[in-house]
């Protein structure tokens, strides 16, 4: 067969993808380097994003995030966005982890219309009592026009005990454009951030 033919017909099945996948995922949804900046706005209010510097946690290399005006740590690699998030509680003053571990932020590659999945249970005495904790999320990855994507996040965390009986849970969105990053946020109290500017390197 002419191999002209063949690239052809593979050019124009590219081109007449609906998800456009194979050209999408040469795009860098999230460029995160150090030194790297966001600045959002909601109404007079003012929100940064800043990529502050790297570091290692468990093998693995994070950047250091500001993010709502706190450090997060993202690992970045060809599966996508991973947080390395913790949670730890201190009945009476000395801090005890339930979770320290990485979870999918924005996995890659970006499709429209999938959706993904991630748990975590741990239970164990401490100071005496049994403590049952749980963390869940569920996420949803939906295209928007101008290769955007909009993932949406649902959080759960669940902790139980004598001393303390909590459940938390909040939804926050993000829609990621092409080599710019997060173009808007919605936050957990339902607030839409629009980026006003950005530096990326």
């Amino acid at each position: 067969m002419d191999m002209r033919f063949l690239s052809l017909s593979f050019l124009i099945l590219i081109l007449c993808s609906p998800d456009h996948l194979i050209l999408r995922n040469k795009a860098d949804y999230l460029p995160l380097k150090v030194g790297n900046e966001w600045h959002y706005a909601y109404g007079s209010d003012s929100l940064i994003v800043a990529v502050d510097d790297d570091t290692i946690i468990g093998d693995l290399s994070c950047y250091i995030v500001i993010f709502e005006n706190e450090y997060q740590y993202w690992h970045y690699d060809e599966d996508g966005v991973r947080r390395h998030f913790t949670f730890s509680v201190g009945p009476t003053g000395t801090e005890y982890n339930l979770e320290s571990r990485y979870y999918p932020l924005f996995p890659y590659p970006l499709i429209d219309g999938s959706s993904f999945q991630d748990s975590f249970r741990f239970s164990d005495v401490i100071e005496g009592d049994t403590v049952y904790y749980f963390h869940s999320l569920t996420g949803d990855i939906i295209s928007e026009e101008g290769d955007r994507y909009r993932v949406r996040l649902k959080e759960l965390i669940l902790v139980q005990s004598t001393w303390l009986d909590s459940t938390m849970s909040w939804i926050s969105t993000f829609v990621l454009k092409p080599d710019v990053g997060i173009e808007t946020y919605i936050d957990a109290k339902g607030r839409t951030w629009s980026l006003r500017s950005y530096s990326i390197r």
